[in-house]
């Protein structure tokens, strides 16, 4: 985790720091440990093809970093990914969709999350 906070700091001009505190009391982050805890616990197939914690949480940080306005997503399994994506892009402020499975997912659900309560 160090090398990747000193690169987003180095490269975006960013406090990778403040970044990784956000994110880790986020209630999105809340959120989704109940999810993981979820998908843990199913006997069902294919319950291991799930992004890993440090990959979620370097693509939440990434997003947020980089602020880019355009992401695109393939190979979408549970949805992990997708949702750490999107929760950085509602962060920034951004507008986006995932389509998984015919149902469209705004990020502003997940915005609101983020907000403090």
């Amino acid at each position: 985790m160090r090398r990747l906070l000193d690169f987003l700091s180095g490269h975006y001009q960013v406090d990778g720091e403040a970044l990784l505190a956000e994110y880790r009391q986020s209630s999105f982050r809340e959120w989704f440990g109940k999810q993981r805890a979820a998908l843990e616990r199913f006997s069902g197939p294919r319950r291991d093809g799930s992004t890993a914690e440090f990959g979620c949480e370097a693509l939440y940080l990434l997003v947020r970093a980089a602020r880019p306005r355009t992401i695109v997503e393939t190979g979408v399994l549970y949805g992990a990914s997708s949702a750490h994506l999107l929760a950085a892009l509602a962060r920034n402020g951004g507008r986006g969709a995932a389509q998984h499975r015919g149902r469209a997912r705004r990020p502003g659900a997940i915005a609101r999350s983020l907000r403090a309560p």
